[in-house]
Parts: C-alpha cells; structure tokens; sequence
C-alpha cells in the first residue's frame, strides 16, 4: 500500500475581513503533471465533507477550477484524471470568508509517482478592497495609501488623526463656541487656490465612507462615524482629478476614501455596517449647516 504525498505551505498575505456578497469558502485547484508540470485539463475534482460530495467541477484548459463550501469544515480534495492515478488529500481545513489555494501533481499509471499537493491560503477580498488593492499597485495614480497592516501599527481611536502623516493633508480640530477644544474630531482639508470663510486657501476633502459620501461641517466629522480600529484601508487622493471618477463628487478637493471591515455575519453589500453608517448620517446632517 503506497503512502500518499502531501506537501503542505502556507503564505499569509496582508488582508483581512469577510467580503460583501461571498457566502463562501473555497478550494483553489491547479492539476499538473508530476513529470512535465503541464496542466490537466478536464480532471474531475471533488470537494467532500466526510463521505457527502461538497462541490464538484472539472478544471479548464489550464488545469485549474475552483470549489466553493457553504461553510467553514474539514474535507477532504479527490482528483480523477484519465491516464492517471486517482488522488485523495489528507485533511483541508477551510475557515470563515477564507481560500486555500493547490497544486496537485498527478503521477500516471504505469509511474510510482505520489502526488503532491503544495497549500497556500488567504482571506478572500471584497469587491471594495480589490478596487483598494488594485489602485495601490497603481504608479501613475497620485494617492497616498493605508493598508490594515499599518493602520494597526498606528495606535489611534481617530480615523482623522491617521492622515497626519500622509502628504498635502491638513487636519484641523472643529472648535466651536460650545466646544472649543473638542477632543478627537477634526475636519479634513486640502490646499485649494479658493478662499474659504473657515479656513482661507483651503478646501474641505471629499471623504467617502464604503463608498457612502459624508459631508463634513461643524458639527460632522468622520471620527462621529467610524473608528480607526474598525478601518481596513485609506486612500488619499490630494487632487481630485486622480481620485477614481464615482469618489470625485463636486471634483472642487482632494478625495478620502475609507474602508470598514466587513462582520464575518455579512452577507449582503447592505449589511449593518452600512445601514448604521446611513443612520448616523441622518441623524448627524439633519439641522446642520454645511461649511462651504
């Protein structure tokens, strides 16, 4: 009785939070020749739960399909290919809004080849986040970004306090007559040619909360809305010409967009963050002046 090979390892990649809209986890699957590394198309790969089949789908032309579960679980990975010997895995361990991705290298009948299976996981992104993600790895854009990575290193309660160090961003704290000193909410501004009332030569930033535009004023900051451990990425886009065309608004200033992490119960791209995200701005706007 031959043993089976199985060559597990693990790439962590910097990225977290359930996506909107994927339900599911999922097997990543490349069948290659153990010899040629050629990819095997039209093998039949099954996803399996104990004995109950799971998921089952045949890889393309380059050898590659993917299998998704409803849930999180252990399971096991068969591959069926003609000319080749059949291959079960041992145990995969699939969790919540995650993938794991493998390579299974298929030994032909006649040849004592194991197989092997080479692992790698990650958490699954949300369409908001490979758009964030997409423009980071974009050169030509002009944007200043931060991933959760950093937003951890910094230890702040206050989203606004984060762009201190981020260049052509001025934050300023909003002082009125009941509250000249307020602790932890400021206004987000960039420089702009127009002179204002509040602040002579600068403009108030266009700020985006998942997407949802806020309106700052004197009684509107972001840091009412979201808090910094919450954040799972920045963007900041000094001009809002650079900024992507839906996040320009009135194209006057400079662009924010932020990004929330996403409940592992989310389901929808209207989950409970945005309907409290709405909500708050309700009921911060209503008899507020806008500065402007």
């Amino acid at each position: 009785m031959h043993r089976r090979g199985f060559l597990q390892g693990l790439i962590v990649l910097a990225m977290s939070g359930l996506p909107a809209g994927i339900a599911a986890q999922s097997a990543r699957v490349a069948v290659v020749d153990a010899i040629t590394s050629a990819p095997v198309g039209g093998a039949f790969v099954s996803l399996l739960e104990g004995t109950n089949p799971v998921s089952v789908s045949e890889t393309d032309a380059d050898g590659r399909v993917e299998l998704q579960a409803d849930g999180s679980g252990d399971f096991t990975l068969t591959v069926r290919a003609l000319g080749y010997r059949d291959f079960t895995s041992e145990t995969l361990t699939l969790s919540v809004g995650e993938y794991v991705e493998l390579e299974v290298r298929m030994g032909v009948d006649a040849l004592p080849l194991e197989p092997l299976v080479v692992v790698a996981s990650g958490r699954m992104l949300s369409r908001a986040m490979e758009g964030f993600e997409r423009r980071r790895a974009d050169p030509t854009l002009g944007g200043s970004y931060l991933t959760r990575a950093e937003i951890e290193r910094r230890p702040i309660a206050s989203p606004t306090e984060l762009l201190y160090a981020l260049p052509s961003v001025s934050v300023q704290p909003i002082m009125t007559l009941d509250s000249p000193y307020a602790q932890e909410r400021n206004l987000i501004w960039f420089p702009n040619s127009r002179n204002r009332a509040v602040n002579p030569g600068a403009c108030l930033a266009e700020v985006y909360v998942d997407g949802v535009r806020v309106q700052q004023s004197l009684g509107t900051s972001v840091d009412d809305l979201v808090t910094a451990s919450l954040l799972e990425g920045v963007e900041v886009y000094p001009r809002a010409f650079a900024a992507p065309a839906e996040f320009r608004g009135t194209g006057e200033c400079g662009v924010v967009l932020l990004w929330t992490k996403e409940p592992e119960s989310s389901r929808g791209s209207w989950g409970w963050k945005r309907i409290l995200t709405g909500g708050a701005l309700l009921g911060l706007l209503v008899g507020i002046a806008v500065v402007g």
